[in-house]
């Protein structure tokens, strides 16, 4: 039985076509296997943006995390936040540029291992 408006949608799209149209069976229900595609795809995107909170909010954990290490110790470099926060290196680097941009660190050096970043 439908529960949501797209998947009640779907159903009577399908059976309106099949009312009002000389499909065989196999079409019939291919036509309908992909409305409820559709619909599933539909309540999995709204349902995925729990999932983007979440992220959002470990995100900012691993920030004030960094943050507070790096006013701690007087700087962080990349690979200690790679190894505080168990993320890549890729990763730490948006970290650290984030909080660069927020105007909470400052980098330190150009390229390389040399790279640190102070907090203001």
């Amino acid at each position: 039985m439908p529960q949501g408006k797209y998947e009640l949608l779907a159903v009577a799209v399908t059976f309106f076509i099949a009312m009002y149209s000389p499909l065989r069976a196999l079409d019939f229900a291919m036509l309908a296997l992909i409305a409820l595609a559709v619909y599933r795809f539909t309540e999995a995107r709204s349902a995925g943006e729990g999932v983007n909170a979440e992220r959002a909010t470990q995100k900012d954990a691993n920030l004030s995390r960094l943050l507070s290490v790096a006013q701690r110790k007087g700087d962080i470099s990349n690979h200690e936040v790679q190894a505080l926060l168990g993320v890549s290196d890729a990763t730490a680097t948006r970290y650290l540029e984030e909080l660069e941009q927020r105007g909470k660190l400052s980098q330190v050096g150009k390229t390389g291992s040399h790279v640190h970043y102070r907090p203001h």
